[in-house]
């Protein structure tokens, strides 16, 4: 149905080569490990990425969403967002005292009849080295998106949304979201953390049959995390795949992305024949539970992500999801996404996502995260 997250992550960034998934369990040093799709290797060592304020949204673009009936009010999430499957997002480029803005509206949809021949139902299976075989579907759906941008000093502001774009994705991708592994990875890891047998565990998964090593060192870890959790681990990498996808129905989010990141060396290229290595690297010791913005909202969670390209930093990130009811389906439960350049700190990326509902409310403060 979609490219692979790892092809995905390439098509962002603008490059070929090779990329593959790590969930670091106890970090660099130790071999506990969740990866996708099937490699040992361990990222570098680095501090968590943090975040920084979140920019408010400007004036021009407060006017306009005031005159589409959108909801964006300079708040957050509501709790108790409506049913219709439709979210806002405000996306923020910062580049040393510039900043920039667009806004997008997502909206699920059924897939036509045309959407559905093209992309049938489907299933595929992950294997783990615990040995367990995990099963996911796809269902099409569709995510349209329209935009509207730049919000820019010294340009004129838009006057209307884009003509719609349609992007097919999995809707049990959506759905699945990757709060769940938060959750997961938050018990494990505290319970890895208080045992000596943390410091030996072996864990992968790959989208291909392992060796029979790979499972010999890999069947302890089942002791660890049930098989429903295993499968939430996973899927959040095809959540994330799905989101990705959605946004790259905004023309320009490919080129806001790759401003934020470090390219590899040309030597590091040289040297791989051409071929970039692309690592994605989120680690469960540094999952935070956040505080309710209301009583009645779901548990939200900040996960840091890196990614490396030819082992050298290229882009640190913080993902913060909740449960994908209602509206936030559309954006498999992603709450906002934090990315900074990691020698430019002055090179941002911030994606917000706002729902409609009966009721805004401002967020727990995003500053500073650590």
């Amino acid at each position: 149905m979609l490219p692979d997250l790892t092809t995905l992550i390439r098509q962002l960034a603008g490059l070929p080569g090779l990329t593959f998934i790590a969930v670091t369990l106890l970090g660099p040093g130790a071999v506990a490990t969740l990866t996708r799709p099937g490699s040992d290797e361990l990222a570098p060592a680095s501090p968590p990425p943090c975040v920084a304020r979140e920019p408010d949204p400007r004036p021009d673009l407060l006017e306009f969403a005031r005159r589409h009936s959108l909801p964006v009010h300079g708040g957050s999430i509501s709790p108790a967002p409506s049913s219709d499957h439709r979210a806002v997002l405000v996306i923020t480029r910062t580049t040393g005292a510039t900043l920039d803005q667009w806004l997008a509206v997502l909206e699920e949809h059924e897939a036509t009849a045309e959407e559905r021949r093209a992309h049938p139902p489907a299933s595929f299976n992950d294997f783990s080295s615990t040995g367990r075989i995990l099963r996911y579907a796809t269902t099409p759906t569709v995510v349209q998106v329209r935009w509207a941008g730049p919000f820019a000093d010294g340009k004129p502001a838009p006057v209307a949304l884009s003509s719609p774009r349609r992007v097919v994705v999995a809707k049990e991708h959506l759905q699945l979201g990757i709060a769940r592994y938060c959750e997961a990875g938050i018990r494990v890891a505290t319970q890895l953390q208080h045992s000596d047998a943390g410091r030996s565990l072996y864990h992968i998964g790959s989208s291909h049959p392992l060796t029979k090593r790979q499972l010999e060192l890999g069947r302890p870890f089942a002791a660890w995390m049930t098989a429903e959790e295993e499968h939430d681990t996973f899927g959040a990498s095809f959540a994330l795949k799905s989101f990705l996808a959605s946004a790259q129905g905004i023309p320009v989010f490919d080129q806001l992305l790759a401003d934020v990141m470090a390219k590899p060396t040309a030597w590091s290229t040289l040297v791989r024949f051409g071929i970039v290595k692309t690592f994605l690297n989120y680690d469960c010791r540094e999952i935070r539970l956040l505080a309710r913005v209301h009583p009645a909202a779901p548990e939200t969670y900040d996960l840091p992500v890196r990614l490396f390209l030819n082992g050298r930093l290229a882009l640190n990130a913080t993902l913060s999801v909740t449960t994908p009811n209602g509206a936030l389906q559309v954006c498999a439960g992603i709450v906002a996404i934090h990315a900074a350049h990691p020698t430019q700190p002055d090179h941002r990326l911030v994606v917000r996502t706002l729902v409609d509902g009966s009721t805004v409310h401002t967020p727990a403060p995003l500053a500073l995260r650590r």
